[in-house]
């Protein structure tokens, strides 16, 4: 991921980017927090808290922004319209068929939204491949 949301912020064809990193769990915000800072990656910021997020998201930063997909769970409407949001959803098999994912997609309506999950399911109540056809696909950057 650290990767990745370096190339895609570097990139020129995306005009300077926002680019999220969403994780689902408060160990994991903290390991890939420890991870971006420990490869000293420029202007990264990790969202504390919900009001942060949206602060973050309505001013249109244009940074690499860590947070947990809870922080989406009280957004009203959409935050940002932007298109040259790109959000990685680090283990969507969890997160993205739920509300949290539903709220996440309704606050940033056309950012491009990458799912990673090392735990793809296809079950009658869970399907991760049904949750990510929901999500609009977009052409490889």
């Amino acid at each position: 991921m650290v990767f990745a949301a370096q190339k895609l912020r570097l990139h020129p064809a995306l005009h300077s980017p926002t680019v999220l990193i969403i994780v689902d769990r408060i160990d994991l915000d903290a390991q890939i927090s420890a991870t971006f800072h420990a490869s000293d990656i420029p202007n990264l910021v990790k969202a504390e808290s919900r009001s942060e997020l949206e602060t973050l998201l309505r001013q249109g930063t244009r940074k690499i922004i860590i947070t947990t997909i809870f922080k989406f769970g009280e957004a009203e409407g959409v935050l940002n319209e932007r298109q040259n949001i790109i959000a990685l959803v680090d283990e969507a098999h969890r997160t993205q068929e739920g509300d949290l994912g539903l709220k996440m997609r309704a606050a940033l309506p056309n950012a491009f939204l990458f799912g990673l999950t090392g735990t793809p399911i296809n079950r009658r109540d869970h399907n991760t491949f049904y949750a990510l056809a929901q999500t609009k696909t977009h052409a490889a950057i």
